[in-house]
């Protein structure tokens, strides 16, 4: 909303210049030229025919400069595949162990609770051991008890228990 004052202020303007233009068209008076026009003759001005000639026109220009160009295609990947890992020799040992224990199979146990001995078939044959005998090369009896027997592998310190059935 504008102010009462205001509202005064521009319409008592607005009638001014009311009154002004019905004065100066009601006698007939004219507005003066601001600038007085320039006469010059027609033979001072240069030839402006058009000297170029748009015959070789081709059309539109080879490039559209506000176009958007497309993202370039990202270039493939070479299809090979990473050679697998190389074995960690400590991963064949330990796999070597397994299968030397998965050789063997407790066949039963003797004795009573302080000298206890187990039947164990081992590379095609059954034998008895005690505790601290080679089963194979670098598999010792570690253990014997009422239940089952346990074998370690003298490198690498895996120990495999084996129980009846």
């Amino acid at each position: 909303m504008i102010p009462r004052g205001r509202a005064l202020l521009y319409g008592s303007a607005a009638a001014a210049l009311l009154a002004a233009n019905a004065w100066r068209l009601g006698t007939g008076e004219e507005a003066p030229d601001v600038a007085p026009r320039a006469e010059a003759p027609l033979a001072a001005l240069p030839d402006l025919a058009a000297t170029a000639s748009l015959d070789g026109f081709a059309g539109p220009p080879a490039r559209d400069l506000f176009a958007r160009e497309a993202p370039a295609e990202p270039e493939p990947e070479p299809a090979w595949e990473a050679p697998p890992p190389a074995p960690d020799a400590t991963a064949q040992a330990v796999a070597e162990a397994r299968r030397a224990f998965d050789g063997i199979a407790l066949r039963g146990l003797l004795g009573q609770a302080g000298s206890m001995m187990a039947v164990v078939e081992a590379g095609g044959e059954s034998r008895t051991v005690t505790v601290g005998e080679t089963v194979l090369p670098g598999l010792t009896v570690s253990a014997i008890d009422s239940r089952g027997l346990a074998i370690r592998h003298d490198e690498l310190g895996i120990q495999q228990t084996y129980r009846l059935e």
